[in-house]
């Protein structure tokens, strides 16, 4: 039976479908694409008209599953091309990915997870951090309100002949140029999420802080920031816990008498990152911390974990 197709066969289906869909109406390139983003591989679909510098990528995990739950092939083709034809896609400002000059304004930094995510951080360069992998991106301004960007390739970094030290200081100080830093505490973040939302009972005061960008894409990154750890514990005057939320923002926990233990908290991390946070937004399941007298961001020590 048609439905009890594999979730390859399913693409390469889907692909023959699309394809004969599209046939009558204009001239179309379609193909199937396997990219793997933080934490995950994802198959997806790419439909591209001939005249178009780029193509929108339709991933196919909740297609499948409308699939195995009934909808037949056909439907799901002609869902999809229509999906496709309306969307409006972006002009984007593509530079000269060979010309190091182009581009160099355009480098950004972000910090991603490394735990199980050595095929992702390692197509290009990048450097470990005690929280993850710092992995260096080109962005793509557009004339819309998006925003693209490509990770930078190992080719693309032989062409350029800088060393990498170069590339990611360049990408730093450019990341730290166009995504300012937001710290603020737990609840005016949870006010400002909850400030449409009519006859909400006051919230009782937390302990913790929260640390993004101003636009809370990538967040975590700010913590490559030169001084902002140092800057959070002049703040709040405490030696403090960093929770990785996610790769778009990070939890500051003063220290305190009393409080949960790190391996509490590690738990409690694991736990939001298994049942709240996206597998492609996961950052990682680690504690860190930041004492006034190292002067650095630390993973917590086993002992501290178990204790």
């Amino acid at each position: 039976m048609e439905n009890k197709l594999t979730y390859s066969e399913f693409q390469e289906h889907l692909l023959q479908a699309v394809r004969q869909e599209l046939k009558t109406q204009g001239s179309y390139q379609c193909e199937l694409t396997h990219n793997q983003k933080n934490n995950v591989e994802s198959a997806g679909l790419i439909i591209r008209q001939e005249d178009h510098v780029i193509a929108p990528v339709f991933y196919l995990e909740k297609a499948y599953q409308s699939f195995l739950a009934g909808m037949p092939l056909q439907q799901i083709s002609r869902e999809l091309v229509e999906a496709y034809q309306e969307q409006v896609l972006p002009e984007v400002d593509l530079p000269d990915l060979t010309d190091y000059e182009k581009i160099k304004d355009r480098l950004r930094v972000r910090l991603v997870n490394r735990e199980n995510n050595q095929s992702y951080y390692k197509q290009g360069p990048y450097k470990l951090h005690p929280m993850g992998a710092e992995v260096l991106y080109i962005d793509l301004e557009n004339q819309g309100t998006e925003r693209m960007s490509i990770q930078v390739k190992t080719i693309m970094a032989e062409r350029w002949g800088k060393p990498e030290a170069e590339l990611f200081g360049t990408a730093l100080e450019n990341t730290q140029d166009h995504e300012k830093v937001s710290f603020c505490s737990m609840n005016e973040a949870l006010q400002e999420l909850l400030a449409e939302e009519p006859m909400v009972a006051p919230l009782e005061e937390s302990p913790m802080y929260v640390l993004s960008n101003e636009t809370r894409k990538f967040g975590a990154t700010v913590l490559l920031y030169p001084e902002v750890a140092k800057q959070i514990r002049d703040k709040i005057g405490k030696d403090y816990y960093i929770l990785p939320s996610s790769i778009h923002e990070c939890i500051i926990l003063p220290k305190e008498k009393g409080m949960l233990s790190v391996k509490e908290l590690r738990d409690m991390v694991w736990e939001i990152n298994q049942s709240q946070v996206l597998p492609e937004e996961v950052l990682g399941n680690e504690v860190y911390e930041f004492r006034d007298t190292v002067a650095k961001v630390k993973k917590c020590s086993k002992e501290e974990r178990e204790r």
